[in-house]
């Protein structure tokens, strides 16, 4: 096969027409920069590393008499009801609390009582009316 040899100055009138052609491009299409790195990658040093995510647990009398935390607080989660939970703060102090979304899709929290003014199978009924009236919309 015979290989086509290009005179020198094609090359030229080649890179020419292709910045000719770009130029006008330029305005129609979408722009080229080099694709940047995910987010993630790019704030890697800032992020915060994760909090431990504490297991739900069966809320009861004794297992919430063994709950503490060293500094500021935590909510603890209860296993057999989504969105029942106890905050137990540094001072020792323990309140029943529900998290859930209601028909508007925002997030409401509820503080339903200190733990020594009421037992756990109570703060659970409770708990289950309040979650159930924040569904409806009527809190």
């Amino acid at each position: 096969m015979k290989e086509s040899v290009r005179p020198e100055g094609d090359n030229d009138k080649d890179d020419d027409v292709k910045s000719t052609f770009l130029r006008h491009f330029a305005a129609f299409a979408p722009c080229h920069r080099p694709l940047r790195r995910p987010v993630i990658e790019r704030h890697a040093e800032r992020i915060r590393p994760a909090m431990p995510a504490r297991p739900p647990v069966k809320l009861t009398r004794r297992a919430v008499d063994a709950l503490s935390v060293d500094s500021g607080d935590t909510v603890v989660w209860d296993r057999d009801l989504p969105g029942f939970g106890i905050r137990v703060y540094a001072s020792g102090r323990k309140v029943w609390c529900v998290q859930t979304r209601g028909p508007g899709g925002g997030p409401s929290r509820v503080a339903l009582g200190r733990l020594a003014e009421m037992p756990p199978d109570e703060a659970r009924r409770r708990a289950a009316e309040v979650i159930d009236r924040i569904k409806q919309g009527l809190d």
